[in-house]
């Protein structure tokens, strides 16, 4: 009996240990708890006072780029409740792309919302996403090759970037964006979306241009569903193919419409009878100028993939392809614009009718 009863401690002894763990966990998490708020506060105090003595940096960094930055504002910034994260409100700075010309900075970046993310604490690298963004261009500092002025409802999502050192960070963005616009492609994991005002002479559409992953790299593309809408405004029939050709070259869009536009009112200004004199005078034309805008490879892309719709016969197929190789051969020899039409009223190797596919040998057609 002595045995059983040391063995099992009296009840009010083994409550007594149990509400003395209790107080110790108690305390243990009123203290982790008093660190975190410590910590969250101390942070949500020393992170602005950081932001501001970072952006002058970052300036610094934009302008060794080509980019002056000015006059950054933001609304709040609130710490995430893990410290893992930064989230900034309402951003907007003002930007300019040509810094030494006499045209005030009247480029404008609005965001609603920049949140960065540390997601390895080991490499400091994480996210950065950007919700809400407007990017407005001063006429002055449009870039060539984007024929867009304005983004807007844009998003940006760039994984795995250096956030505790914001130079490096700044420098991988800047280079990626470069690369995406001027090239179409980037190595850098880039999601962007964004709608873009599409012009053409009076016809105005609103397209949506995002990113789309292909293999290693991210490129720019339009819709399918806006292409085809485009088009039906300025009253063009486009073959999916070239719809999904175009598509894939949305700074290309303006360009490639007007000059379709173009070569289609030429022809019916130097060939206002004949059908088949009007729709060879479109082919030579539509492809010289693809060819003088985009090069010879590209032109023979879109106007290839114009040669699947359903509809042509076989010769008329093939003059179509001659025709185009013709025009892209003009352009290659430096025909110039004003030159051209009567180029094709003389040129012998233009094929003017079906019917004449048949009276070349196979080695005389071009494709």
């Amino acid at each position: 009996m002595m045995n059983e009863l040391e063995n099992h401690p009296p009840d009010n002894e083994t409550s007594c240990r149990r509400t003395l763990l209790r107080s110790r966990a108690a305390r243990w998490i009123l203290g982790l708890l008093v660190l975190w708020g410590a910590s969250w506060m101390t942070a949500a105090v020393a992170l602005p006072i950081a932001i501001n003595r970072i952006l002058p940096k970052v300036a610094a960094l934009a302008k060794s780029q080509g980019i002056e930055l000015t006059g950054f504002q933001y609304e709040s910034i609130r710490v995430s409740p893990l410290l893992n994260g930064i989230r900034v409100n309402q951003l907007q700075t003002s930007f300019d792309l040509r810094p030494d010309d006499a045209r005030n900075m009247n480029s404008q970046v609005e965001a609603a919302c920049l949140s960065a993310t540390l997601s390895n604490p080991f490499t400091l690298r994480g996210t950065l996403n950007v919700q809400g963004l407007e990017v407005r261009f001063d006429e002055s500092d449009l870039p060539e090759k984007i024929p867009f002025d304005r983004f807007t409802n844009g998003e940006i999502s760039l994984p795995n970037l250096s956030l505790l050192q914001p130079q490096v960070a700044v420098r991988e963005v800047l280079e990626g964006l470069e690369k995406l616009f001027s090239e179409n492609q980037t190595e850098i994991n880039f999601a962007f979306a964004g709608d873009v005002k599409v012009v053409v002479n009076d016809t105005t559409q609103i397209a949506r241009m995002y990113t789309e992953r292909n293999g290693q790299r991210s490129r720019l593309r339009f819709d399918r569903a806006d292409i085809e809408s485009i088009a039906d405004k300025m009253k063009l029939v486009l073959a999916p193919e070239q719809i999904d050709i175009v598509s894939l070259y949305p700074l290309r869009v303006p360009a490639i419409i007007l000059i379709t536009q173009q070569a289609r009112e030429l022809s019916q200004l130097h060939e206002p009878t004949d059908i088949w004199r009007k729709d060879a005078h479109r082919h030579v034309t539509w492809s010289f100028l693809l060819t003088k805008m985009f090069g010879a490879d590209f032109a023979q892309l879109v106007t290839d993939a114009n040669e699947m719709k359903d509809g042509n016969t076989d010769d008329e197929r093939a003059m179509d392809f001659h025709n185009n190789a013709i025009g892209r051969r003009l352009a290659s020899a430096g025909v110039t614009e004003k030159e051209l039409a009567n180029r094709i009223k003389i040129d012998s190797d233009i094929i003017r009718h079906p019917a004449e596919v048949k009276t070349r040998s196979p080695s005389q057609l071009l494709n």
